[in-house]
């Protein structure tokens, strides 16, 4: 659930001061952070009076100005060339609230100041020399903003939430209620071996939580959390309703045992809820034999009106796990039917997690071989087809990885991290009767982090690469398509200066004259610049790719936590080159 991409034009920066007040305690919530982990309140407000309030407010801007270019011609894509195609300038700013109200109702809100994106000038499609919007035009929109500030500057309305959320927590109950992007601050989420209630970073309409309070969170060594939720999603799941409940019971360290129940509808009225509906039930139990054994189960089975809880739609998991001083092991096994579904869970949709109709294991092992050195194996297998898995898609996933710490070894703040990934498949039987094994490379990377080096504080080096295979039925054999390079360095010169660059280098398999074989950006990002407000800085300038997909001044890595990695990658989110060349520009305020 990425943020909004900010992506605005032109080539000139915003003039003149911006002004803001910070809360009066001294409070600053860190750039880049979600607000539920960020914000600290200053001693005084650590521990309000009975009644007091210790909530921060702060506002957050942002303005940015982004030119681009084709560098094809849009018709074929084999005509070369840099063609000035459009400019925009964009702002937005949300003034937010985080913080107690009173000792027992805390909010965590977001207002929309301003959002406006102005067209400067774009070129016509069809390359006609008349623009569909000139220079002229988009210098009027801007101006045209002084006459009604406050409705010029919003594109949608002024002043709607961006999010809401009112938590009451009393001895006995505890009452959430949610709207917009909450992140962490929002939905209740829970993970046995499969993830059957997954935290929405964006909670769409909302949703509202009925949990069990403080004084019936703990009898003895017993731990419950118990959670009824409703949820109102169209926007992001299309569901105009759903429900899910959680009941965890631990006892100490030593075992647990949960329940979850998902469900929803895709009716729009409520009280056709039960025309059509999709539910799971899931229970889940961990026992830990040793301090270094545990033992977990997992059990989980989707009915509801187009769906009978039978074989077809139930699923199994079962893990061990060893963790030595210098040995820590996993072994996981798993089967779902072909009717699974775990409702409010992680079933394939965003990542791979429970997916239906297969069968699983996982393999996790590292070991400290040295102080210095650690290797580790990520080792996978999937049979596609859970009801015949004789004749399905059988696939083995192989991922050695090393970790080396060249502190100990050399003397220097420097750690090096690789890891290479072969995969192996057996045909379907409907494939190739013969059901060959085809193993074939998938992808590889290492890693540098250096630290306290002469010109940088801190640099980050990455380089990977991916390769995408097709089936060539004539030799019963793989075939390299794509071949992917991808780069990425960052280096913190100082506590304020960040410059970094990203290369994509390609190659495809039977390609023409409209493939772009490579691409390359780098930018800027300073903290602190000496203008009114002390506003961040960023610039970044890209041709041929856009590396720039959840903010505009870091590489969005593939391995970034939006993207819920299962496994050790070291590429670029983006490996395809496109048409297009971009500088861009931009300020931020965090007031």
């Amino acid at each position: 659930m990425k943020r909004k991409i900010l992506k605005a034009a032109g080539l000139a920066l915003m003039a003149g001061g911006i002004f803001a007040q910070a809360a009066n305690d001294g409070f600053v919530v860190p750039l880049d952070e979600d607000l539920t982990k960020a914000v600290t309140a200053s001693p005084a407000a650590a521990a309000p009076a009975a009644g007091s309030s210790s909530v921060a407010q702060g506002i957050w801007i942002e303005t940015t100005s982004d030119s681009k270019a084709l560098i094809r011609d849009i018709a074929t894509g084999k005509k070369k060339g840099y063609e000035f195609d459009n400019s925009h300038f964009l702002s937005n700013a949300n003034w937010w609230f985080w913080g107690d109200i009173n000792k027992s109702f805390h909010l965590d809100a977001e207002i929309s100041v301003w959002d406006f994106d102005k067209t400067l000038y774009q070129a016509n499609t069809f390359g006609a020399n008349v623009p569909d919007v000139s220079w002229g035009d988009g210098l009027q929109s801007v101006a045209g903003m002084f006459f009604s500030p406050v409705k010029e500057a919003n594109d949608d309305g002024a002043g709607s939430f961006n999010k809401l959320a009112l938590n009451l927590a009393t001895p006995y109950v505890n009452l959430k209620a949610g709207y917009g992007n909450l992140k962490e601050g929002g939905m209740s989420k829970f993970t046995g071996i499969f993830t059957t209630v997954d935290r929405w970073n964006d909670v769409g309409d909302g949703f509202f939580e009925i949990s069990n309070g403080s004084s019936l969170k703990e009898f003895g060594d017993f731990k419950i959390n118990a959670v009824a939720a409703f949820s109102e999603m169209l926007d992001v799941r299309s569901q105009p309703y759903g429900m899910y409940d959680i009941i965890d019971v631990k006892y100490g360290d030593k075992a647990e045992l949960a329940f979850t129940f998902g469900s929803s509808t895709t009716k729009e009225k409520l009280f056709y809820y039960n025309e059509a509906n999709t539910n799971a039930v899931s229970v889940y139990g961990m026992f830990n034999v040793t301090d270094s054994v545990k033992l977990e189960a997992h059990a989980l089975g989707t009915f509801g009106t187009d769906i009978d809880l039978n074989s077809d739609s139930l699923a199994y998991a079962g893990r061990i796990s060893y963790s030595g001083e210098s040995v820590k092991a996993s072994l996981a096994g798993t089967y779902a039917a072909v009717n699974v579904n775990s409702v409010w869970g992680s079933d394939g949709q965003t990542y791979d997690d429970i997916n239906a109709g297969s069968i699983t294991s996982q393999l996790d092992v590292s070991w400290q071989v040295l102080d210095c050195l650690n290797v580790s194996l990520d080792e996978g297998f999937t049979a596609e087809d859970s009801d015949a898995p004789e004749e399905g898609l059988v696939n083995i996933r192989t991922q050695p990885q090393f970790d080396l710490d060249l502190n100990s070894i050399a003397g220097v703040d420097v750690l090096v991290s690789g890891y290479g990934v072969i995969n192996a498949d057996r045909l379907a039987k409907e494939t190739n009767a013969d059901q060959p094994f085809i193993p074939y490379f998938s992808e590889a990377g290492i890693e540098v982090t250096a630290s306290e080096i002469p010109f940088a504080k801190k640099l980050v080096f990455d380089y990977g690469v991916s390769r995408t295979v097709v089936l060539n039925a004539a030799s019963d054999g793989y075939e390299g398509e794509y071949f992917y390079n991808s780069l990425m360095i960052s280096a913190d010169l100082n506590d304020k200066v960040n410059v970094h660059v990203g290369g994509l280098f390609n190659s495809l398999k039977d390609s023409d004259d409209s493939f772009i074989p490579a691409g390359l950006s780098c930018g800027v990002k300073v903290n602190a610049v000496p203008l009114p407000g002390n506003p961040m800085f960023w610039a970044h300038f890209t041709y041929a790719m856009n590396p720039y997909e959840d903010n505009n001044y870091t590489l969005f890595r593939a391995d970034d936590p939006l993207n819920n990695a299962s496994h050790r990658t070291y590429l670029l989110n983006t490996l395809d080159t496109e048409n297009a060349s971009r500088i861009a520009l931009g300020l931020i305020w965090n007031l």
